[in-house]
């Protein structure tokens, strides 16, 4: 594997610049790349002293193990899927132009072609990686392994970089208590872990300086000198083989304690480097992690700058510390993520379907021990976030560990005391420790008795007692339910009405809101008070209330119902005024009612209603009978009430002397008629009412002006004589049927271009206000059949046909008139056409396709193939031809048609290919 050192992992620049690179016809200036499928394999380096940090390399796996230098972001993911394209330059560029297999700029050289395997090969061999044109990269989950099966490991010593001041022994010691720790940490997992054969030493001529890390920096050099010294032997990701990579401490002193390939799971091998001394086992356990898929422990926020990463210390995948501190046991995130969890061990902390709250405690034993409960897993219902919680008390096998010790790091960065630890799980397989500050500010890595970690209100983990033995850890999940009262309404229920919501006996504190209902269904209303609408009437009323306190879960309770009843009147005084004498007027009036009603009226003589108007004309049949009024008031959501009142007995008037009148003017929309009232008793005052269909249309002067909704109908005017002790006398003349109006014509247009497939609009001028246009299209003066819109697309079936559209005006009252456009002929439309590319190995017995691009409108499209501007007689008219050896040395070319009903036809050609190879 050759890693190095990236010069840059700006990523999202790269892939914003080289969009393009999909598309097969790039411009002459943008990058030639390589299409490559395989999987990301990732190394990481690991900084162990000040500004502790980690870095990534990565390489691009192919199918047939080709591994390929690339320049990634730190967080791509390892192990994931990688479909992209990468840029090939320098090195690689001149190699392929050298063997005369480099392609013009802005090709895309598939892997799996002569240039691509020479690409490859070139790349593999680079100090500097390629660039990714644009790519998917898609993690793969599976299952983690736990079915017992061996691992080996192979030693290899490297002696010209510094001195291992370790004797080969002292080396396998170290490396046996590395492959001891993981294989109790599996659970069984792995069957055994053993040193195969002897450590092997090697001068590497690959590796840099003691000053630069000995090459650790970029170890695919040492890696593939050291792997060569146990030839046949795989260190793939799924070999389950380990190398490791002894070097000396001075090669610590550069800034890097170990580095190593990041795996999968249990199933998986792979190389590491380390260098030697006190912390060679606390490095070694931390790099055969990163071989099992395992990310850094981090703390969850940085104290300063600089600290942050490596900083949970009660994990193994943590800082190694100088001196002889051990290693700690896998925390219950990792033993979950890898399946080490034994049957008990540790317990997940859920809400049970339908449940919002939930508290249970536990007694949580050592981390370090091997029996009772020593996890729990646990997720933020509020975020999704999911923790764990061990307890880490220095015992079994945390004996000997950093954390609990005497020793401790100097402000900013956290104390490390024993207690309850609270690990967030992050992305790429790394852990976060949760902190608490003390009262000086200064963060504490563990929860000790009375201690509370809450990241949100629906979260709490308690720690209660500390013994020798165990720990109380109390987890409470969604909020405890609010102490409800129970509701209640007061007021009367009856429309109109304002009635309260009474909450009940709620706990202290509590804050409602409030919800009106009626039939179950709400009203919207949700203030403490309610005025009963007169829709309510006869329905059930009830009131929720939502109690609602910090650090509970709100509740609802609701009232029991109550049937709402319809409101009632108070009446006024009704009382009859006017004359009770045959012709005279009556009128009702209805004093002052409380609630304002609406009000009917029912004049009655005789027991027989006569009238319904608030104003009543005496018959002539009343005379010597009362007449009766009934007001009757009613009001939505309340019972009607009735109150009758009669007059005395109706006396007789004689009728003024009269004249029929007559109409004078033409009778027509638009016109003015007068009415001629005859001759009438001298003293009588006349009123006219002009009436249309029979109907008074509420017009009492002596002239009408007649409007278009008299059309057709008779018109007729009603003259009235008042004189006093005579009854009014109405009399009405002869009926003349209006007429209809003359109606102008105005003028019709259309704009647009006359070209199929067009769209024209029509457009009128000069017409009456008032006056509706409706449309027909015609083409050759006949209608087109549907085309009755302001707007018209042209179809192809009328290209040559003269177009016109005829607007047609009707007007309520006046009759229908019509105008036409002139008339344009309809010419063809024009194919937006793209020149076709051809794409394909030119090879014989390879088939040619051609990409015809986007023709707007779609054509129907013919082919004719070309060789060396010959047209092609057999098999050449599809839209792909298979290549024979008469082609040979010859170049490609194609001609498209395309053809469309009321288009242009039009034709292009394609470029020539390069000449046809052989097989």
């Amino acid at each position: 594997m050759s890693l190095f050192r990236p010069a840059s992992v700006l990523l999202a620049a790269v892939l914003v610049a080289a969009t393009a690179a999909t598309d097969p016809a790039r411009a002459a200036t943008e990058p030639t790349t390589l299409a490559v499928d395989g999987t990301v394999r990732v190394v990481v380096v690991d900084h162990f002293g000040e500004g502790a940090h980690a870095e990534h390399l990565h390489v691009i796996e192919t199918a047939d193990g080709a591994e390929i230098p690339v320049d990634l972001p730190e967080n791509a993911p390892a192990n994931a899927r990688f479909e992209g394209e990468l840029v090939v330059r320098g090195e690689v560029a001149a190699d392929l132009a050298e063997q005369g297999l480099l392609p013009r700029a802005g090709s895309t050289i598939d892997e799996d072609t002569r240039a691509g395997r020479a690409a490859i090969a070139s790349a593999e061999q680079q100090e500097a990686p390629l660039q990714v044109a644009e790519s998917t990269v898609a993690p793969v989950t599976a299952a983690a392994v736990t079915a017992p099966a061996p691992h080996q490991v192979y030693v290899a010593v490297m002696d010209n970089r510094g001195t291992v001041e370790e004797t080969d022994p002292q080396v396998a010691a170290i490396v046996q208590a590395v492959t001891s720790y993981w294989t109790t940490e599996s659970n069984g997992a792995i069957s055994s872990f053993a040193t195969q054969g002897a450590i092997k030493h090697f001068s590497s001529s690959a590796a840099g300086t003691t000053e630069t890390s000995c090459g650790m920096a970029s170890p695919g050099g040492v890696w593939g000198e050291a792997a060569a010294l146990f030839p046949g032997v795989s260190f793939a990701t799924s070999s389950r083989n380990h190398l490791v990579v002894a070097m000396a401490d001075e090669c610590g002193d550069g800034g890097i304690a170990g580095i190593a390939s990041v795996g999968v799971d249990f199933s998986s091998g792979g190389r590491l480097s380390l260098s030697m001394g006190d912390i060679a086992v606390q490095v070694g356990v931390h790099e055969v992690g990163h071989t099992f898929g395992l990310g850094h422990a981090n703390l969850d926020t940085c104290p300063s700058t600089t600290v942050c990463e490596y900083y949970d210390l009660y994990s193994p995948m943590a800082l190694a510390v100088g001196g002889a501190f051990k290693p700690t046991a896998l925390g219950t995130s990792y033993r979950t993520r890898l399946g080490a969890t034994a049957a008990g061990e540790s317990a997940e902390v859920t809400l049970a379907s339908g449940q919002t709250y939930a508290e249970q405690s536990f007694s949580l034993t050592p981390r370090g021990g091997s029996t009772g409960l020593r996890g729990l897993r646990v997720t933020d219902p509020s975020t999704g976030t999911k923790y764990t919680i061990d307890w880490r008390n220095a015992s079994g096998r945390d004996a000997g560990a950093f954390y609990g010790s005497a020793f401790s790091f100097a402000a900013p960065r956290p104390t490390y005391p024993t207690g309850v630890v609270v690990e967030r799980e992050g992305t790429s397989g790394a852990i976060h420790l949760m902190t608490r500050s003390d009262s000086a500010g200064r963060a504490i890595g563990s929860y000790g008795a009375g201690n509370v970690f809450s990241p949100s209100s629906l979260l709490r983990v308690t720690v209660g007692a500390i013994g020798s033995t165990s720990a109380a850890v109390t987890v409470r999940l969604g909020l405890p339910p609010i102490q409800a009262g129970t509701p209640t309404i007061s007021g009367s229920a009856v429309v109109d009405q304002t009635v309260t919501a009474a909450p009940g006996a709620w706990e202290a504190g509590t804050s409602y809101a409030y919800d009106w209902r009626l039939d179950n269904v709400p009203t919207g209303v949700t203030t403490a008070s309610y005025t009963i609408p007169p829709a309510a009437a006869g329905k059930s009323l009830t009131v929720s209330v939502t109690g609602s306190k910090t650090g509970t879960t709100p509740a609802t309770r609701t009232s029991a119902a109550a049937a709402v009843a319809a409101g009632t009147f108070t009446a006024g005084t009704v009382s009859i005024t006017g004359s009770p004498a045959v012709g005279e007027t009556l009128a009702a009036s209805t004093g002052t009612w409380t609630p304002t009603p609406s009000f009917t009226y029912a004049w009655s003589v005789a027991g027989y209603v006569k009238g319904t108007a608030s104003t009543f004309t005496v018959p002539a049949d009343a005379d010597g009978k009362p007449v009766t009024l009934t007001v009757t008031g009613t009001r939505p959501g309340y019972t009607a009430k009735s109150v009758a009142v009669s007059t005395a007995n109706v006396t007789t008037l004689p009728p003024v002397r009269s004249s029929t009148p007559t109409i004078s003017g033409a009778v027509v929309v638009g016109g003015t008629v007068v009415a001629e009232p005859g001759s009438w008793a001298d003293g009588a005052a006349l009123t006219y009412d002009w009436r249309v269909g029979g109907v008074s249309t509420g017009v009492t002067g002596r002239s009408y002006d007649i409007p278009a909704t008299a059309a057709g109908q008779p018109l007729t005017v009603v003259v009235t004589g008042e004189q006093a002790k005579f009854a009014d006398t109405p009399k009405e003349s002869a009926a003349s049927v209006v007429q209809a109006g003359a109606a102008p014509a105005g003028s019709v247009s259309y704009v647009g271009p006359t070209v199929v497939d067009a769209t024209v609009t029509a457009a009128s001028a000069g017409w009456p206000a008032g006056t509706a246009v409706s449309w027909q299209w015609e083409a050759n003066g006949v209608p087109v059949a549907g085309a009755t819109s302001v707007t018209f697309r042209i179809p192809p079936a009328l290209r040559g046909a003269g177009l016109r559209v005829v607007g047609t005006g009707t007007r309520p009252g006046y009759a229908t008139t019509s105008a036409a456009s002139v008339v344009r002929g309809v010419l063809a439309a024009r194919i937006a056409a793209k020149t076709p590319r051809i794409y394909g190995t030119k090879k014989v017995g390879k088939t040619l396709k051609v990409n015809v691009g986007s023709w707007s409108p779609r054509p129907s499209y013919r082919y004719q193939w070309y060789a060396n501007g010959k047209k092609i007689t057999s098999k050449g008219t599809k839209s792909w031809f298979k290549l024979t050896s008469k082609q040979k040395g010859k170049k490609i070319k194609v001609r498209v048609t395309g053809r469309k009903t009321g288009y242009v036809t039009v034709a292009k050609t394609s470029s020539s290919t390069r000449r046809v190879a052989g097989r």
